[in-house]
């Protein structure tokens, strides 16, 4: 399950051509964990997660404990990176939900 939303998120980010996603961008569970760090080319990342509030996505910004990881990326200066989650309990319609939102702050 985890790997199927990790696909279908992983789609929809690449369809949105100011969003980077950091770290692979493959959804097998071999290589990567459903937890996906991103930037909006041009936005702070307290700008996309205050766009997304009022949607009614709630994700969340910073280093995430990673300082040196962030800094070496050269994006502390945007609030290190935008971080979204998904479970076994997730479903597809959740992360539609949540592509579409993002598009709309990023368009």
């Amino acid at each position: 399950q985890e790997e199927r939303l990790s696909a279908r998120l992983l789609e929809g980010l690449a369809g949105m051509a100011r969003v980077r996603v950091i770290g692979e961008r493959c959804a097998d569970r071999r290589v990567r964990v459903p937890t996906f760090s991103f930037v909006v080319e041009g936005m702070e990342c307290s700008q996309v997660v205050a766009g997304l509030d009022p949607q009614g996505v709630a994700l969340r910004f910073g280093d995430f404990y990673a300082k040196g990881l962030i800094e070496a990326l050269g994006l502390r200066e945007r609030g290190g990176v935008v971080r979204a989650s998904m479970v076994h309990y997730n479903s597809e319609a959740e992360v539609d939900r949540f592509v579409a939102a993002l598009a709309r702050v990023v368009q």
